[in-house]
């Protein structure tokens, strides 16, 4: 008798960690634009948050350059930060509201700093995966998770019509 059947609570045997699909490109979620557009308003911009940490732990999966996720913890503490500091300072005095915005700048740098960083390690897998997909940094600067994942998209679509 075999010890997956006279064990039934043994644990699954499955490398989950294989990838899915051939392509590193496919192991990138394809998710509509609009959707991360509408969903950044609606979560009053706490979902691009999510975007930034989910895209690098899967760009961290299939690339040899990995993004510090460590950076995007950071960047939720500076915006909790932010967000308490600016609940304090609405009742007091005008030091807190000099902090509140010191954290508030360092939050968009922080932030900045992570789309770029997501933007160059998706500009490496184009590359390698043979896609002329070009990324412009200004659209970076302005739009960010929707952009990139416009461009996500735009590649994955390129990949399957071929």
């Amino acid at each position: 008798m075999s010890d997956a059947v006279s064990n039934p609570y043994t644990a699954p045997t499955a490398n989950l960690n294989a990838p899915l699909n051939n392509g590193k490109l496919k192991q990138l979620p394809r998710f509509s634009a609009w959707w991360v557009f509408l969903l950044n308003i609606v979560t009053l911009g706490i979902y691009p948050l999510w975007w930034l940490y989910s895209r690098a732990s899967t760009l961290n999966q299939i690339q040899s350059r990995p993004i510090a996720l460590e950076l995007i913890y950071v960047l939720v503490a500076v915006l909790l930060g932010s967000f308490a500091l600016g609940f304090v300072a609405g009742f007091s005095d005008e030091e807190y509201a000099v902090i509140e915005n010191s954290l508030s700048i360092a939050y968009w740098v922080l932030y900045l700093i992570t789309a770029f960083t997501i933007r160059n390690r998706l500009h490496d897998v184009f590359i390698e995966e043979g896609h002329h997909v070009r990324t412009g940094p200004i659209l970076t600067f302005f739009f960010s998770s929707i952009y990139l994942q416009y461009k996500i998209n735009e590649a994955i679509d390129t990949t399957s019509n071929r």
